[in-house]
């Protein structure tokens, strides 16, 4: 079979992996293009799970390993719980974890041409891209994000994307660049969580520039969720050109809205978390996403799949993206292994009744975390709490 990808992120060239591995031809069209490693900060995701869509060993990722343990302490009693993981999990970044899947991939990837329109021809996809030129294939999978322009071919009466009312701001410092003072409480092999009122933040270590995660090559990966109304994020998220972006890349903020939006770190925050993203605000590595979520009712249709956050976009709290995107992948190989023909519909109908329950308790578990931050009826005059830590083991 050709299938046709829209969208060379984390997800679509997941998808190419599984797809080619599977003996397919796959052809992935980029909208976009710039390049898109230059993208994402940290993130942490199972390492067996890259090593499923690749078919190379978890070492080669590069990740840092991840937990063990949970501490959770109680706000009244202080009393202190501990909770394992019998997972192993990897610390890594987005830059990492997609040019680690671009390179387990084969498929020819064409950038800066997007996909204008498509069109079911009963047997096969009718392509047209925004070059003026035409592509047709056995059928399509759209990895083109949260804001897909073709999602409606799957799910005609699919609800638009809805902001759940916080933003996250990120910053990756190199370790090079953190005070002596601070160096123990930022490579210290721990990932914080801090609680305070109207603001959640986290810190974990992630491998520096190229996957090396050698002591004094590291970086921090810190950010902080904010809630902030649909009117301050058309003014903060908006581009120099007037566009409203969900996302918004080091280096490409507005004049004075990041300085507006970190000013929310007071004194009261931890200090570690606020070194960090204020640094990012001085040497321009200050990140910023506005939440929003999409929850499918199906993730295909036809010849056409959705994957990623194209077909189910989830709050980042749930630290599950990057993973969905990996099982989305994983599960349209098992589809085809378990379809005796060649029919892509059928392989799709049966990848659309493998992930579309998970896909949606994901979406419904990072919307009840956004209901529960913003209705706790906290105020600012409540001390910040430290609400758990994941240590990580040799």
């Amino acid at each position: 079979m050709k299938i046709i990808i829209a969208g060379a992120s984390i997800s679509g060239m997941a998808a190419s992996c599984v797809l080619g591995a599977a003996g397919h031809e796959v052809h992935v069209y980029e909208r976009l293009a710039s390049r898109l490693e230059d993208r994402g900060a940290g993130l942490v995701v199972h390492e067996n799970l890259i090593a499923d869509v690749t078919g190379r060993p978890p070492s080669a990722l590069g990740a840092m390993k991840v937990t063990g343990r949970r501490v959770t302490v109680e706000t009244e009693s202080g009393a202190i719980s501990r909770q394992d993981y019998p997972a192993t999990f990897g610390s890594t970044t987005w830059n990492s974890l997609h040019q680690h899947l671009t390179r387990s991939q084969s498929a020819p990837v064409t950038s800066g041409v997007a996909i204008a329109g498509v069109s079911d021809a009963g047997d096969h996809v009718e392509v047209r891209l925004s070059d003026g030129t035409t592509d047709s294939a056995d059928g399509m999978i759209l990895a083109d994000g949260y804001g897909s322009r073709l999602r409606s071919l799957v799910d005609p009466l699919a609800e638009p994307p809805h902001y759940e009312g916080l933003i996250l701001l990120r910053s990756v410092m190199p370790e090079s660049a953190c005070p002596p003072e601070f160096h123990a409480a930022f490579f210290d092999d721990t990932m914080h969580l801090h609680n305070r009122p109207g603001a959640y933040g986290l810190m974990y270590t992630t491998p520096g520039a190229g996957g090396v995660a050698e002591p004094g090559r590291r970086t921090a990966n810190a950010g902080m969720y904010l809630p902030l109304t649909q009117e301050l994020v058309e003014t903060a998220f908006r581009s120099t050109d007037g566009t409203l972006r969900n996302t918004v890349p080091a280096g490409t903020w507005r004049p004075g809205a990041a300085e507006a939006l970190t000013g929310h770190l007071d004194e009261n925050w931890d200090v570690t978390i606020r070194h960090a993203l204020l640094w990012g605000l001085r040497h321009g590595t200050l990140m910023g996403s506005a939440i929003y979520t999409f929850r499918p009712s199906r993730i295909a249709h036809g010849r056409i799949a959705l994957v990623g956050d194209s077909g189910h976009a989830t709050s980042p709290i749930t630290g599950a993206g990057s993973a969905a995107a990996l099982k989305d992948a994983l599960a349209l190989g098992t589809a085809l292994r378990a379809c005796a023909s060649s029919d892509v519909g059928s392989v799709f109908d049966a990848y659309n009744s493998e992930r579309l329950d998970s896909v949606q308790s994901l979406v419904d578990v990072g919307r009840a975390w956004s209901r529960d931050f913003l209705t706790a009826g906290v105020t600012p005059e409540d001390p910040p709490i430290v609400l758990a830590s994941v240590v990580r083991q040799p």
